[in-house]
């Protein structure tokens, strides 16, 4: 019984961090996209479709992955921070400032009379 308690195989949806990266992340020891001394980790297709929440933790790691294709380089994925725009809050009070502004007193027709019109002959319940 130990014996075949040494040879399970671990559950494939739970994945191994090796070096502080998911297994799926190898490094690149081919032709590098980069300028940097250090390998480029790299990611086949087949694993960055199937075990995306693994390949999105390494590039939180590394910034830039290299994925591959039959061994040979194809794309470069690299991390985009987006910076956060801040859109100020809606103020009634300063669109109705610019209501007066740009309308002035000009007093507009109700146009509920006319949707009244157009919406009896649906049934309201």
């Amino acid at each position: 019984m130990a014996a075949q308690a040494a040879h399970q195989v671990p559950n494939s949806r739970e994945p191994s961090v090796v070096c502080g990266l998911p297994s799926v992340v190898q490094p690149f020891h081919g032709v590098r996209e980069t300028c940097y001394a250090s390998p480029v980790k790299a990611i086949t297709i087949r694993d960055l479709r199937q075990r995306w929440p693994e390949a999105e933790a390494a590039l939180e790691l590394e910034g830039e992955l290299l994925i591959t294709r039959d061994s040979k380089p194809v794309a470069k994925l690299v991390r985009l921070v987006q910076t956060e725009v801040h859109r100020p809050r809606w103020s009634p009070e300063e669109h109705r400032s610019w209501i007066r502004k740009t309308f002035g007193k000009k007093v507009f027709a109700s146009s509920d009379g006319q949707l009244d019109e157009s919406r009896q002959d649906r049934m309201l319940t």
